[in-house]
């Protein structure tokens, strides 16, 4: 057998290109991979580091089995193989720094519970720690120097049944309210039982911690005492509005009280009557016995007209030997008539002061106010 001249290999191959070789301006358009809807949700979704790595394997096979298919299918392999590495090491890369977050936002929010604590030391507060998951509260050692109790960690339960059961609705609700809403501070003032049975006013507050779904999960936080603070208030209020020698409501209060008292009897169709009283003879009584024995003299009057005196109804010192009493829901002029002769009588038996009985009387004047009412009575 003769071989074949040369122009029969050419021929061939000429043949075998024009068999697997389309010339660029003859092939038939291939729609991209990577915009087609399917293909595209598939790259970007979970696991598509895989997936695009298989493509690149598939291209690269095509391409080298034009020319030898054994080693488009080696080739093919170590590339993938190549890829799928490369792959994992970004992920493995990724989730490096999304440890490493986490690892930063831990040592944070640590860091600021750790301020937080010796914050709550120096400002004298007893601070706390409230897993909402559990319901364990977490104490610090001012729970024993502020409240009396030992440091440790209790349920919920044992703080709550602590409060004064008159606030104990309002703080829960309080929280309660924090926690289903967007806020990230709660605070309220209220009383606090501390272990020797004393009532303690405390300021508390706290800060909430929520997880990635916004569920709280977590409260830090500390309280105060403030029953100083309450105290002075109280002694300024007070000042303001009772009587620093009997106790008894001074003229502000007293025409506080009038003033609302006449807007609700408008309202409420009741009638109202207002007493004035002035002590005769107490001059002579300060002058002689010296302001002491005053002092004594008017303490006592107040502390009769107050026995007189229906609940409800407000006895006043208005300054010097004068009283006023505002009697609210008046049944008929007639009672308050009758209220100003008891008073009367009262205040005519003896005074004790020094070693000695002291008399003195009265006089009254008498205001009444109602739907019915047209004009004051007066009784001395």
């Amino acid at each position: 057998m003769h071989d074949p001249p040369p122009g029969v290999y050419r021929l061939r191959e000429q043949s075998f290109r024009a068999r697997h070789t389309a010339a660029p301006d003859r092939a038939p358009p291939r729609p991209s991979l990577a915009r087609a809807g399917p293909v595209r949700r598939l790259l970007t979704g979970a696991g598509g580091g895989v997936v695009c790595c298989l493509l690149v394997a598939v291209c690269l096979a095509q391409a080298v089995a034009v020319t030898n298919p054994l080693t488009a299918s080696v080739a093919a392999l170590a590339a993938l193989v190549a890829l799928v590495c490369l792959w994992l090491l970004a992920e493995n890369r990724r989730s490096l720094a999304r440890v490493s977050q986490r690892s930063h936002a831990d040592a944070a929010l640590q860091a600021n519970e750790h301020r937080f604590r010796i914050l709550a030391r120096t400002t004298n507060d007893a601070a706390w720690d409230w897993d909402l998951v559990t319901g364990m509260v977490w104490w610090d050692e001012g729970t024993k120097s502020i409240f009396g109790y030992e440091p440790s960690e209790k349920h919920f339960g044992w703080f709550s049944g602590r409060i004064h059961p008159d606030d104990r609705q309002r703080v829960a609700e309080g929280v309660r309210a924090v926690r289903r809403g967007n806020a990230q501070t709660w605070s309220d003032e209220y009383r606090f039982l501390r272990a020797d049975g004393s009532v303690a006013y405390v300021y508390d507050r706290g800060f909430l911690i929520r997880d990635e779904a916004g569920v709280a999960v977590r409260m830090i936080g500390g309280m105060q005492d403030v029953s100083e603070r309450k105290q002075l208030e109280e002694d300024l209020r007070r000042e303001a509005f009772n009587d620093s020698l009997t106790g008894l409501p001074n003229r502000a209060l007293f025409l506080d009280r009038l003033e609302h008292a006449l807007a609700s009897q408008i309202v409420r169709q009741r009638s109202l009557a207002v007493l004035f009283m002035d002590i005769d003879g107490f001059k002579v009584v300060n002058d002689s016995l010296g302001h002491p024995a005053g002092d004594a003299m008017l303490t006592r009057i107040g502390a009769r007209l107050v026995s007189c005196a229906a609940p409800g109804h407000t006895v006043a010192r208005f300054g010097g030997d004068e009283f006023a009493v505002l009697v609210e829901d008046l049944i008929d002029t007639s009672a308050a008539m009758r209220l100003a002769d008891e008073m009367l009588v009262a205040v005519r038996e003896p005074v004790r002061l020094r070693d000695r009985d002291v008399y003195v009387t009265a006089s009254f004047g008498v205001a009444v106010a109602g739907p019915e009412i047209d004009k004051p009575a007066g009784v001395s």
